[in-house]
């Protein structure tokens, strides 16, 4: 009842302004008074109260108080009302405290203490909400920009990685077509020269004539012979003849090279070669594939090695590979395969005796296919390729 009170009394005397220095007056008299008290302010004729006393009358001092109700004889009037009452606000300098006084404070205390805790409950939620708020904004806005970012820099790599793609295409467009171009030259270069090494052969020891120095005919005439008569071969047709020089101070006759029209004709000469063996004309010619100089030196090598090893009388290196020879009683012409190895090792064996021989700082000198060979007094025999060997002391 008190803070019902108390709420109604503050909210009327207050006029919704907590600061008013009237309503803050009219307040406490209201709620310190123990009787209805009359606004010192309020006009006559506003109250119209009456006032009663209570008069306490101690006869003897051992007599028991008595108290005695006297009515007063007369209302009084209301300036005497209004006197009385600004007689008793000037007298003291509070209005009169009652028993009830104590509560009101306490309660007022408490509602104050009460009021003070729930503003400071109500300022630390606001700061936690605050700190909330503030906390949830950063963290979406980080999001929100890491998004936009992310995005962002995802769109332009997917710009530079196909501009990229596209340019790497282009270029590997580019880079293939250069090599079917340079594959394609280089497949037709090679195409031509193996062609035109695989129908070259080549014929060693043919005759040289003077004739073939003043008859550019006469020597593709001579080779058509020798593969007619020679071979036996009326079909092959030979292209172009070209003879090497030889080495200065050789009298050997220079290697011929012989063009053929097809590959399959080269093949029948190559496989008929060995019928010269028993023509008493072209023994001592010989017909052989033309190879590459990687390959003659190959071979030369083969050979060496043969040699070092004293097994040339078993194995012949045939198309740069060492093979072993093979002797068997198959003929061609009634001529038996091992007399034919016979005949042309023995005919190899005459030619190498038949190189002339000439003087030197009265040093006797042999030129051969394959470099300088000297003979001197008890000087082992040395062989340098392309010259001398060096004499050996002892």
């Amino acid at each position: 009842m008190i803070l019902n009170q108390f709420d109604s009394s503050f909210m009327v005397g207050f006029d919704g302004n907590p600061l008013s220095q009237i309503g803050a007056g009219d307040y406490v008299q209201t709620v310190m008074a123990p009787n209805s008290l009359v606004n010192i302010n309020s006009q006559p004729g506003d109250c119209r109260s009456t006032v009663s006393t209570i008069a306490e009358v101690y006869n003897t001092p051992n007599s028991v108080p008595t108290p005695t109700h006297t009515p007063r004889k007369r209302r009084l009037s209301e300036s005497d009302e209004t006197s009385s009452e600004n007689k008793k606000m000037k007298s003291s300098g509070h209005p009169p405290v009652a028993l009830s006084d104590t509560v009101t404070f306490n309660a007022l205390a408490n509602m104050i203490t009460n009021l003070t805790e729930s503003l400071n409950n109500l300022g630390s939620r606001l700061e936690k909400r605050i700190s909330d708020i503030e906390g949830n904004v950063e963290k979406r806005l980080t999001v929100k920009f890491n998004t936009v970012i992310n995005d962002r820099v995802k769109g332009e790599v997917a710009k530079l990685k196909a501009e990229i793609t596209t340019e790497v295409s282009e270029y590997k467009d580019k880079v293939e077509t250069l090599e079917k171009s340079y594959a394609e030259i280089v497949t037709s270069k090679c195409d031509k020269t193996v062609q035109k090494q695989n129908l070259n052969i080549i014929v060693k020891n043919l005759p040289v004539e003077h004739r073939e120095n003043t008859d550019k005919t006469f020597l593709k005439s001579k080779v058509t012979t020798l593969i007619k008569d020679g071979l036996k071969l009326a079909n092959v047709s030979v292209k172009d003849v070209v003879r090497k020089q030889t080495y200065a101070g050789s009298n050997k006759p220079g290697i011929v090279v012989i063009g053929i029209e097809s590959l399959e004709q080269k093949k029948l000469v190559l496989k008929s070669k060995k019928v010269l063996m028993n023509s008493s004309k072209y023994s001592r010619v010989y017909i052989e594939n033309d190879i590459t100089y990687e390959q003659r030196i190959n071979n030369i090598n083969n050979r060496t090695i043969l040699r070092a090893l004293g097994k040339d009388n078993d194995f012949v290196v045939k198309s740069g590979r060492i093979v072993k020879k093979q002797y068997n009683n198959t003929s061609i012409n009634n001529v038996n395969t091992t007399q034919r190895t016979e005949d042309q090792m023995k005919a190899r064996k005459q030619n190498r005796n038949d190189i002339d021989s000439h003087s030197k700082n009265g040093k006797a000198y042999e030129n051969s296919s394959d470099g300088w060979r000297r003979y001197s007094g008890n000087n082992r025999r040395g062989r340098d390729r392309g010259g001398a060997g060096k004499p050996r002391n002892g």
